[in-house]
């Protein structure tokens, strides 16, 4: 199975509304990857970094409208690592990369330690998303998607996968933002600020 496959299919496996999202946040954001093929492993492990800081704006989301948690990070790249049967030399290579623009990824560099370094870079590519999406999408639009992701059902709304259809699903469903839910205000004002983490 190819990358993009493993990524859309394994970190949201068993949620098929956050399955959807997931499938196109990641098509809006992959202008981070620099186009071409994603077939070398500093390529790969963008990708990764990527799909994994989208699922960390996915859970600041819902920590923000409902609170608890959100430790998306390290372990969800290894899970990763693991099923493509990875070495961490494309980490500590991309981080060398980094390190010539970011001082921090030097400091992390000399303490050696991999859990913080991938932490970091999910955390660093999080951010980069969330300024991507929030030029092109609205707080308004970026609610709802969000919002009604954790309620859908896996048959209950074939052929979402189109974006124009997807994007009409959304405009159906604007109306969720008049309901009325104390955790909602702070999710949205968490939009608003185009979602700082």
């Amino acid at each position: 199975m190819e990358l993009e496959n493993i990524l859309k299919h394994e970190l949201f496996a068993y949620d098929p509304g956050a399955h959807l999202w997931f499938a196109h946040a990641w098509e809006e954001a992959k202008p981070l990857l620099g186009g071409g093929r994603l077939d070398s492993p500093i390529q790969q492990l963008k990708a990764i970094l990527l799909a994994v800081g989208l699922k960390r704006l996915y859970a600041e989301f819902y920590r923000q409208l409902e609170g608890g948690e959100n430790e998306i990070g390290s372990l969800d790249v290894f899970d990763l690592m693991d099923q493509l049967e990875w070495s961490e030399e494309a980490v500590w290579f991309l981080a060398g990369v980094y390190s010539r623009e970011d001082a921090e990824y030097e400091q992390l560099l000399a303490e050696g330690d991999i859990h913080e370094m991938l932490d970091f870079m999910v955390l660093n590519t999080a951010r980069r998303a969330a300024r991507l999406l929030t030029e092109s999408i609205t707080a308004e639009v970026l609610f709802v998607r969000f919002y009604i992701a954790e309620n859908m059902e896996a048959d209950q709304e074939p052929g979402l996968e189109d974006p124009a259809a997807y994007r009409r699903y959304i405009e159906e469903h604007m109306a969720v933002l008049n309901e009325v839910d104390p955790g909602k205000e702070q999710a949205y004002a968490w939009l608003s600020d185009r979602m700082p983490l």
